[in-house]
């Protein structure tokens, strides 16, 4: 069987459902692994191009002008959740920095919980989006990856303990966040 090189343009249709039923159809024939590489390493600079985007349109343009900027994704998380599927980070990392991108947060909050308990917070019928419903052991990697950058660089990132009341865990991150201004 001779190989297909395959390209999805979203245009008004969802994808992802043609997608997994390549990517169960490749399995089947023994061919899934190159195919899902293939789709890893796209996915992976699509969004480490939106994260550059978002860094050079806005980030960077108001910190520049003094303004506190709260983002809920960056660099950070395209490594972990590239990282959890096997990609290597190495490369992404060097087209953030080869981007002009050296820039890092001064404050990461890393709202740590239990996988089990983030998916039992969900409530029932709420709709999911493709990286939620991954698997448990990706979501374990996921954790465990991002605990690993707060080991790497403690002075920036920062664990908050999730698995207590929101209105404490925003206090405790909201403490945090003047502590930092204040430095």
């Amino acid at each position: 069987m001779a190989a297909v090189f395959v390209i999805f343009l979203r245009e008004g249709v969802e994808a992802s459902m043609i997608v997994s039923i390549l990517l169960a159809y490749l399995h089947r024939i023994g061919k899934r692994e190159h195919f899902r590489d293939v789709l890893l390493g796209v996915g992976a600079a699509l969004f480490l191009a939106a994260r550059i985007q978002l860094a050079r349109e806005t980030i960077l343009p108001a910190l520049d002008r003094g303004v506190t900027v709260i983002a809920d994704r960056y660099l950070d998380s395209s490594l972990v959740y590239q990282g959890a599927r096997g990609v290597p980070t190495a490369p992404l990392l060097e087209i953030h920095r080869l981007c002009g991108l050296d820039r890092v947060p001064d404050l990461t909050l890393l709202l740590d919980l239990e996988v089990e308990s983030a998916r039992s917070r969900r409530r029932e019928g709420e709709s999911i989006d493709r990286l939620e419903a991954e698997p448990t052991p990706y979501h374990e990697r996921v954790r465990a990856g991002y605990l690993e950058l707060a080991r790497r660089f403690p002075e920036r990132i920062k664990v908050v303990g999730a698995d207590r009341d929101p209105d404490e865990v925003a206090r405790d991150c909201l403490e945090m966040v003047r502590a930092r201004m204040s430095t």
